[in-house]
């Protein structure tokens, strides 16, 4: 699937499949696509801002875990979004930590979920602060029994 981005301030993520046909994730919002489709992936080296950069890679991992696909390259994608998200005030950093350390969780490995939960935690003054560092304690606290 291609993932394309407008050049405006409202990103929409554009879905095409190999038969042409195109699926629009607007925003937070949801999509359903069929798996019987091969999409393929722009790489995003051509944004000009760190920040769409930062929300392409958390973007893509979001839609590359509701295909289900491999769970390391979900984790990659979420690593380059905090990795290039260092610093900023977004909240696609914090969230990444947060999806990782879920990721880690689902799979039972607790000490890397506390790893990314803390780093979440440690993350501070970005939009939706209060509800994401809810979600981390309440991994945290999961784990922890």
């Amino acid at each position: 699937y291609d993932v394309v981005l407008d050049a405006g301030e409202h990103m929409n993520w554009v879905l095409s499949s190999s038969s042409g046909k195109e699926y629009t994730l607007e925003g937070m919002g949801e999509i359903t696509i069929s798996t019987e489709e091969i999409f393929t992936i722009n790489n995003p080296d051509n944004l000009h801002y760190n920040s769409w950069i930062v929300e392409y890679y958390y973007r893509l991992a979001r839609i590359q875990s509701k295909l289900g696909n491999d769970k390391q390259e979900v984790i990659t994608y979420y690593q380059k979004a905090l990795k290039k998200g260092k610093g900023s005030k977004g909240y696609f950093e914090p969230m990444s930590a947060l999806q990782i350390g879920l990721i880690y969780e689902k799979q039972n490995d607790f000490n890397q979920a506390e790893i990314y939960f803390k780093k979440c935690l440690s993350m501070k003054d970005f939009d939706y602060e209060r509800g994401i560092h809810q979600k981390a304690r309440a991994g945290l606290e999961r784990i922890s029994n």
